[in-house]
């Protein structure tokens, strides 16, 4: 084929390794691709970069080497590349590490293709009852299609057409989408895109928001429920009460003329349009921050209804800020909280440090949510699926806690009738929109074996490249239904949004299907849900009594069955005790870097308890505080530590089998938990104080008493300054501003041992950091 250029699209963000000087190969024989056919440099950041050939070339393999990178890094990356040729539409399909993917959609000009996607969607649907008429009118167009090479080009257009509006009123036809009214939520998508940053009021845009369909399938007609009854604002994140009769959504009021006072708070009406109420941000929501702390407005979204008559949703109450933006933006954490119908009881459900979304209800009375986990890890590539009960206690992984592609897994619900779950799989550094895919937890908690893409045709977005279209809101009919929103526009990374209208309403399928069902060409199109009953998952009764005393004096109780059960052996009587260390979330917006490790968290050693000799340990924490804990040795080394938190509700008692242990085995060696002790933690020595560990409280005094002579004072012995004394010039984000011994020892190598920014092992394994 003549290619005539080749285009080469970056990951985003220039600091991702975006090729700077380049050679371009060309040729027939992959072996001997002879001279470069052109050489040059790529300019600006993101975006598609285009290389045109001086002519135009037939042939088979394109080589782009890089020579060097913009920011001077010894690597490189790319998130696509792809040919130009004339005359000729390539359509991509990435390669699936996925262990299991539906059906492709079809190449909507391929007669085969489309009428074999009408064949298969045929006897789908004949499962539930035969459709002889539909089968008729296939059977004559596929007598039609066997003629196909002497009909002209038109005739041909005309009987794809044929095939797909048949197609079409084929799986309309099917049983479980017999309902007469759907509900979607019209709104532009947000001014920001980013994974952090898109929920909040600031960057939202107006809407007509919640809208009822009449006639969904043919001819649709559409209800405004909130004209005339709230000012132009935004709506977010719909949810239908299960008998169908109400609707939760958090809604952001524009008639606020300055931005950075926009918020979301949570409302609800009747489908029938009756009965708006304001749930929080009322004059008698207390608007508590956690511990007393104000340095973030405060706004709720993504509620969803439980079982027990509650409201689950995300805020912004835990009054944090994202730590890895360096405070270069406004940008705080939302976690995931919950309150009473009347918007009474409000109360923090996770003790988490970084961003939450998206909760709903499983089948089981739990609820699923997304977690964005980075406690010593990669600060992109974690925001996996977590469970919890209603009241709060329980919470544990659900998928994804070490898998790094999708590097975000959103949106997540139950399928009906199944124990699987539908979720859309997203980028970090952009919307929550990408691939659709359905988890199976009886498959595994990691790893692709638990997936399936329903939709292939669109890789993970980031850690597969930009797709050139995307879904969001999957709503499951059943384990091969789903409505979705989709749009054709190209994936829009951090820095570019999309346009005003860029989503519509879908039906697709496992066979391959892509219906239209509504768009609006002045607005987008999300969440459409059935307005049908479903069936009520159990109400989950409270573990523990709600806590009324001194948020500071509670505690809760842990255990460990056998510190040995473990997926990474640790070698027999290696670990003597278990430290644990309590974890400081950042409290504003902007702080200076605290360490060589840059936005890590600040962490503080509360105590140890010894382990007993068959591995088991039992022992009381604070409550209502993020913990990690550490295995260590007879002299207080590091054999093995979390990558993650946990905490405990006032009163609860957590537990695990092991450390990193199989999820689905039972303890080796169960032992009668009425029989333990659950011990004091031992506090540590050294001095005293509030906050996380200081290098200047607790390091340096041992060093001005013992070393600084010989390191600092009269000489510099092993060229090692050890001197307290700060480094001078201004605070720079993304530079550590610390004393000179601190930078003499944490710079020099085999010194110390630190997980250094996205440099870290992916998880923890005996010996990693042992320090």
């Amino acid at each position: 084929m003549p290619v005539t250029a080749v285009e080469y699209l970056p990951r985003t963000g220039a600091g991702n390794g975006m090729i700077k000087r380049y050679e371009l190969y060309l040729g027939n024989d992959l072996k001997n691709l002879g001279r470069p056919a052109t050489a040059g440099r790529f300019v600006g950041s993101d975006g598609w970069k285009r290389i045109e050939l001086p002519r135009a070339r037939s042939i088979r393999y394109v080589r782009l080497r890089a020579l060097s990178e913009v920011r001077g890094k010894p690597w490189t990356s790319a998130a696509e590349l792809r040919i130009v040729a004339d005359g000729y539409r390539f359509i991509a399909r990435p390669t699936l590490r996925a262990g299991r993917a539906a059906h492709w959609p079809p190449d909507p000009d391929d007669l085969e293709a489309v009428l074999d996607l009408a064949e298969r969607t045929l006897a789908f649907v004949e499962q539930s009852a035969p459709r002889p008429r539909m089968a008729g009118e296939l059977t004559e167009l596929a007598r039609q299609a066997e003629r196909a090479d002497r009909l002209s080009e038109a005739e041909r257009a005309k009987l794809i057409a044929r095939i797909r509006r048949l197609r079409r009123r084929i799986i309309l036809s099917h049983p479980l989408l017999d309902f007469d009214r759907l509900l979607i939520n019209k709104r532009p998508p947000p001014a920001f895109s980013h994974q952090s940053d898109q929920y909040l009021g600031r960057y939202s845009r107006p809407g007509p928001g919640l809208v009822i369909l009449e006639n969904w399938k043919t001819a649709p007609k559409e209800t405004v429920l909130l004209r005339d009854k709230l000012p132009v604002g935004s709506v977010l994140h719909p949810d239908l009460s299960f008998d169908a009769r109400r609707i939760l959504f958090s809604y952001c009021d524009h008639s606020e003329p300055r931005p950075e006072y926009r918020r979301f708070w949570i409302y609800e009406i009747g489908v029938d349009g009756r009965g708006l109420r304001q749930i929080t941000g009322t004059a008698r929501d207390p608007l508590e921050g956690y511990e007393g702390r104000a340095t973030v407005l405060i706004e709720d979204f993504d509620p969803c209804y439980l079982p027990d008559g509650g409201i689950a949703f995300v805020s912004t109450r835990n009054q944090g800020g994202v730590r890895c933006h360096h405070g270069g933006r406004y940008c705080p954490t939302y976690t995931l909280y919950r309150c009473e119908t009347d918007g009474s009881g409000i109360r923090p459900l996770v003790y988490g440090e970084a961003n939450e979304w998206d909760p709903s209800v499983l089948p089981d009375g739990r609820i699923i949510w997304t977690r964005w986990d980075y406690i010593n890890r990669h600060d992109t590539i974690y925001q996996s699926l977590w469970t919890i009960r209603p009241d709060g206690t329980g919470a544990a992984a659900f998928y994804g806690n070490y898998s790094r592609n999708p590097c975000s897994i959103a949106e997540a619900r139950a399928i009906p009738g199944s124990r699987k779950v539908v979720a859309t799989a997203t980028a970090h550094h952009s919307y929550t929109s990408g691939s659709i895919i359905v988890i199976d937890p009886s498959r595994g908690q990691d790893g692709y074996e638990p997936l399936t893409r329903i939709t292939p045709e669109t890789p993970f977005p980031e850690t597969e490249g930009w797709p050139s279209s995307s879904y969001a809101t999957p709503w499951p009919i059943s384990e091969d239904l789903f409505l979705v929103a989709y749009s054709d526009e190209p994936h829009a990374h951090q820095g570019r949004i999309q346009s005003v209208n860029a989503y519509a309403i879908y039906l697709i399928d496992t066979l391959g299907g892509r219906e239209l069902i509504y768009r609006d060409e002045q607005c987008s199109c999300f969440s459409p849900i059935p307005l049908v009953p479903r069936p009520v998952p159990p109400a989950l009764a409270p573990t523990i009594p709600r806590w009324s005393g001194d948020p500071q004096a509670a505690t809760a109780r842990f255990f460990v069955e056998n510190v040995y059960d473990s997926l990474h052996p640790l070698p027999a009587g290696s670990v003597k005790r278990l430290r644990v260390l309590r974890i400081y979330p950042q409290p504003t917006i902007r702080v200076p870097d605290r360490s060589r490790v840059l936005f890590e968290l600040p962490k503080r050693i509360l105590g140890e308890v010894p382990v007993e000799p068959d591995g088991s340990v039992a022992f009381e924490a604070p409550a209502g505080q993020p913990l990690a804990f550490q295995l260590v040795d007879e002299n207080g080394m590091a054999v093995m530590g979390m990558r993650t938190f946990v905490f405990g509700h006032p009163g609860e008692t957590v537990g695990c089998a092991g450390c990193h242990e199989p999820r689905h085995g039972a303890p080796r060696r169960p032992q009668p938990r009425d029989t333990w002790v659950f011990q004091k933690l031992q506090p540590p020595v050294g001095p005293r104080y509030d906050g996380g560990l200081s290098f200047a409280k607790t390091v340096q005094p041992v060093l001005d008493r013992y070393c600084i002579r010989c390191h600092g004072l009269d000489r510099k012995e092993a060229d090692l300054d050890l001197l307290g004394t700060m480094k001078s010039g201004p605070i720079q984000l993304g530079h550590v501003h610390a004393s000179r011994a601190y930078l003499s020892l944490t710079g020099r190598p085999g010194l110390v041992a630190m997980a250094l920014r996205n440099r870290e092992t992916p998880f923890s394994v005996p010996m990693d950091y042992y320090s």
